[in-house]
């Protein structure tokens, strides 16, 4: 929302999930379905599981990168999600402390 621009209002008549749900989420006080989940995301043209992705920053969301990598994970053979997940673990390691 904040990348956008967006109020609750907004975001509420481009998903069409209630301003009273998405404020009850955003303050924790509820919880969210898979469907509310993806009626959210497509509102910004992303897919549900990418609202609970820490980190995931807007120039990756704009690349499709994030996407491209789990539709090749997932369509990898166990050999090939071995190595994707020996890199990840690899540039994990390498990966400059804060």
């Amino acid at each position: 929302m904040n990348i956008r621009e967006w109020n609750q209002m907004e975001l509420s008549k481009k998903s069409g999930v209630s301003q009273r749900m998405i404020s009850a989420i955003l303050s924790e006080d509820s919880g969210c379905s898979v469907e509310t989940a993806d009626a959210l995301a497509h509102a910004f043209g992303l897919e549900g599981w990418h609202l609970i992705m820490p980190n995931l920053t807007e120039d990756l969301l704009k690349s499709k990168a994030v996407q491209a990598l789990f539709d090749s994970y997932v369509n990898a053979s166990p050999e090939g999600r071995a190595l994707i997940d020996a890199m990840a673990n690899r540039e994990s390691k390498l990966r400059p402390t804060p």
